[in-house]
């Protein structure tokens, strides 16, 4: 790479990273809420299969990253309550273990499976 090549990508990617933390620092409540707008999480009586838990897992580790990255308890707070929710949405399957277990449907087919049986605590 050439030497004005060079500094001309040096230069573009320093003003792709200008923004400073607190632009970027998004609350724990926030974080939160977007969490909860998921509209794949939006329950109705019965909660069932591996489709919600890929939607549920998606933003779990979230909650632990912010507070890493902003030392705010409120982060472990919100994660808490969201852990509380989604374990009070749990049900006994057949196999005794309690999950979100039920029948899913996956390449077209469908299947029975407790795809989210994942502490130890909660089974």
């Amino acid at each position: 790479m050439s030497l004005p090549r060079g500094a001309a990508l040096v230069w573009l990617l320093a003003g792709c990273v200008s923004l400073s933390a607190q632009e970027l620092k998004v609350s724990a409540e926030e974080f939160y809420q977007q969490v909860m707008r998921n509209p794949h999480l939006k329950v109705e009586g019965r909660v069932t299969g591996e489709d919600f838990c890929w939607h549920a897992a998606y933003s779990a580790d979230g909650f632990v990253d912010g507070y890493l990255a902003y030392g705010d308890v409120a982060w472990l707070e919100r994660g808490q309550r969201y852990f509380d929710w989604l374990e009070s949405l749990m049900e006994r399957a057949p196999d005794g273990y309690r999950g979100w277990s039920g029948a899913t449907s996956m390449w077209g087919r469908r299947s029975w499976s407790a795809p989210c049986c994942a502490s130890p605590r909660w089974c």
